[in-house]
């Protein structure tokens, strides 16, 4: 479309704006065409003087209306300060309400009587009843309203004192992740007002100020219009508008919807991100953010704390795409509401897929994989551990600095294999099926060199051990030893490497395993005792990992201890480890002694980790998602002795991570279950169970819904204990039942934890008198005698029961 015929669009759109302000004041004529070009504003100027001849009214305002209209000094029981603004609608003032025990500033918009004629009236007053009629923390409310003693039609509303939106971002020099969370607030307000059948029209940055303490409030419902077809006669479709922020439909004078606020939302949102305009005249076509961003200035880039290129690849994808689709040209394919908006918003800064993307060839599983791909780096938080915090994986411990492109480039190429459009993967699998998916593909790919396959068996393993996919890596480690045998000679530290990772996949296993375990480590440590230390040290924190597995299923606290001081020696000795490798070494430790019960032990050696982890940082590249695990584990041990300080440290560290979008992984997981445990602990059973159901919602988005890990064992476990205490039985029994039959799996009849979960649930199926179901739970007398005093009498009064019962005629 040309030059001329956009800015004639333009001109009329504005003329018509003005027309929709009768009678015109000239500051009004001004302070609509003061940000247009010269020929546009000439252009409509030019209208209004042809429009004098059919208008001795139009005439009259335009020229003979007083510049600065004169004031009452008093409305209501406020007093009038000073003047803030003025518009098309009126004039806002500042009023004060004074009185012996406060004072109150508000805002009050009000319109002189000369303005006033039939329509405007109308207008007025429907505009006072909208904010009357919104209540929600993020738009700014009605305090009061009346008619003047000159004819003035006022209202008062709070008064918000800050900055607009993109103003108080750019000035804080917020990141995109910040920015998107204020919108989020604006996205709340808008579906409250149309919710309650009100579209706003105007969002624009002048209209969403937020607070010096934080607050988003949307303001100015001037040209607002209800969706009640009754009460929208006041309105008409061609209404004021303001051009650079005013939809398609606006601009073409068409049926206004909630749709148009969806624009104005996303175009706001567009220049929020960006920094600049969505559209830059009315015909233009809009252009996609990430490329728009790629053309921005340094120096706004820099108010978002990025360049324009690391910009521009953050919004590629998942912003490209959701900014689009409300951005549309034609209503109905828009979003169907703010709040299907807000979700895809959410959605992107959880990691999860967004709705705007679907249809896109295996979209979903690219990001769950890029979402969780580092979730806890590549040192994982007791992956698979079967009781609370048990075995610390130490995962990659053995890998130099050195070798961390060796595994990016691994990952691509594995991502590559994935999501071959013959691959047979699903985009709805979840990361343990993922990961099981991964072995499998890898193991029939035979054009592959078998160095090639041994290395991304090898990744996916490792990884699959973080997540918990217990049968990927059962099937990933006969293979590794084949293929460790036709790639590497005699001796080589990745011959010692696979027959540690097979026994330790058998480990994870269960107890049953423990024979063909120890016969794969003594080969390994043979081949280990041979390396030179640079090989050797990592080598050996691979093998006592294992042994920490097998000892934790055979229920050998005593192993377990040894073993985990064995790593924390190593740490502390090695000069050959990396700064990642010693930190995980140290985490078994901390985690065998809370599992052993030597809390205070536990809670000291983490509070030394967190206080050397900044000397990590600096001297070694440690993941964030490490860090979080490290923090993640301090507030756990805090948990168990130290309940008000854990409270806020675990709620502190669950903040972070749903700020951040990392939730949903691991990590997630674990803050959530120090949370649930401190607020038991405060005998705030309800909550805890709130923050139970919580952690199990993030171990599902990882593991899936069936999975059979240890963490959830250990989730179901702890939520059953606490619905126990809310006499919630049956909803206990449920839980501690999934529990049961998960532990079973890896655990011994006679394992203490199994022992602990089948007395929980012996107790809550009593306590709903099911005696015969808790026949079959109880234990014989030599197993009784060899528990606790606490528990052998919690036993006893089971049998007891079911013994009366018998006896019973």
């Amino acid at each position: 479309m040309s030059t001329d015929l956009a800015n004639d669009r333009l001109a009329l759109a504005l003329f018509r704006q003005l027309l929709e302000s009768e009678p015109i004041h000239p500051t009004t004529v001004e302070d609509v065409l003061k940000d247009s070009a010269p020929d546009v504003a000439a252009r409509v100027r030019r209208m209004l003087d042809r429009h004098l001849s059919d208008t001795q009214r139009l005439e009259k305002v335009w020229h003979d209306a007083p510049l600065e209209p004169t004031f009452p000094s008093r409305l209501g029981p406020f007093d009038i300060v000073r003047p803030l603004g003025r518009g098309g609608m009126g004039m806002v003032v500042l009023g004060r309400r004074q009185s012996s025990d406060f004072t109150q500033n508000v805002a009050i918009k009000l319109i002189p009587g000369w303005m006033l004629d039939a329509s405007q009236r109308a207008r007025f007053l429907f505009e006072r009843e909208v904010v009357a009629r919104l209540r929600h923390p993020h738009i700014a409310h009605l305090i009061d309203g009346g008619n003047g003693p000159s004819g003035e039609l006022w209202y008062a509303m709070e008064l918000v004192e800050g900055n607009t939106l993109i103003r108080y971002c750019d000035e804080r020099k917020m990141p995109l992740r910040e920015r998107l969370l204020l919108l989020l607030d604006l996205c709340d307000a808008l579906s409250h007002a149309h919710r309650s059948l009100i579209v706003h029209r105007d969002i624009k940055p002048g209209n969403v100020m937020v607070t010096s303490d934080g607050q988003v409030k949307l303001i100015d419902f001037g040209i607002a219009k209800s969706l009640d077809s009754a009460a929208s006669t006041h309105t008409r479709e061609a209404a004021p508008m303001t051009p650079q922020y005013a939809s398609p439909e606006q601009l073409r004078h068409e049926r206004i919807t909630t749709a148009s606020d969806i624009w104005q939302l996303a175009a706001l949102a567009y220049e929020l991100l960006i920094g600049v305009t969505a559209r830059t005249d009315t015909a233009a076509i809009i252009e996609r953010p990430s490329l728009r961003a790629a053309t921005i200035d340094d120096a706004v880039a820099v108010t978002r704390r990025t360049s324009p290129a690391a910009l521009a690849a953050q919004l590629r994808g998942d912003i490209d795409s959701i900014l689009q689709k409300a951005l549309r040209d034609d209503p109905q394919e828009r979003y169907d509401s703010v709040a299907a908006f807000a979700a895809d918003l959410r959605a992107y800064l959880a990691g999860r897929p967004v709705s705007a993307r679907q249809g896109e060839q295996w979209y979903a599983l690219r990001r769950a994989v890029a979402k969780h791909r580092w979730a806890v780096g590549f040192a994982a938080a007791a992956a698979v551990a079967l009781v609370s915090g048990t075995v610390v994986s130490v995962l990659f411990a053995h890998r130099a600095s050195e070798e961390a492109q060796l595994a990016t480039d691994t990952s691509e190429l594995l991502s590559k294999v994935l999501l071959a459009r013959d691959s047979g993967a699903s985009p709805t699998m979840n990361l343990s099926e993922y990961f099981t998916h991964a072995i499998d593909t890898i193991r029939r790919d035979t054009s592959l060199p078998p160095a090639r396959r041994y290395g991304l068996l090898n990744e996916v393993m490792m990884r699959g051990v973080e997540v918990g996919a217990k049968d990927a890596i059962l099937r990933a480690g006969p293979e590794m030893v084949r293929l460790a045998g036709q790639s590497f000679p005699a001796g080589d530290h990745r011959q010692a490497e696979a027959l540690t990772m097979h026994a330790l996949a058998l480990a994870i296993q269960g107890a049953q395993n423990a024979g063909q375990v120890n016969s794969l480590l003594a080969q390994s440590e043979a081949i280990v005792a041979k390396l030179p230390r640079r090989e050797a040290d990592g080598q050996m924190l691979l093998v006592y990992m294992a042994r920490l597995f097998l000892a934790n299923a055979a229920g050998d606290s005593d192993a377990l201890i040894t073993y985990s001081r064995h790593n924390a020696e190593l740490a502390r000795t090695s000069t050959t480890l990396s700064a990642q490798s010693r930190l995980n070494a140290r985490m078994s430790l901390v985690n065998a002694l809370e599992n052993t019960q030597q809390v205070d032990e536990a809670l000291r050696e983490i509070d030394s980790l967190l206080a050397d982890l900044p000397e990590y940082a600096r001297t070694d590249h440690i993941l964030e998602g490490t860090q979080e695990w490290v923090r993640t584990t301090g507030c756990q041990m805090r948990s168990r002795v130290k309940v008000a300080d854990a409270l806020q440290d675990c709620s502190r560290q669950v903040g972070e991570l749903e700020k951040a979008g990392r939730i949903d992984t691991m990590n997630g997981y674990y803050a959530l279950l120090g949370l649930g445990r401190s607020l038991a602990k405060s005998d705030r059973s309800a909550e805890a169970v709130d923050a139970y159901r919580r952690a199990e919602q993030s171990l599902v988005a990882v593991q899936g819904a069936n999975a059979t890990s240890g963490q959830m064992a250990n989730v179901k476990r702890m939520l059953g204990t606490r619905l126990y205490a809310l006499k919630r039985f049956d909803e206990a029994e449920i839980a501690q039942r999934r529990a049961l039959d998960i532990v079973a799996l890896s655990f011994a009849a006679t394992h203490p934890g199994r022992l602990g979960i089948q007395l929980e649930l012996a107790e809550s199926i009593a306590a709903q008198d099911k005696k015969d179901a808790l026949a079959p739970l109880l234990l014989a007398d030599e197993v009784v005698a060899g528990l606790d005093a606490a528990s052998q009498a919690r036993w006893k009064t089971l049998h007891a029961l079911v013994n009366t019962s018998k006896k019973t005629p």
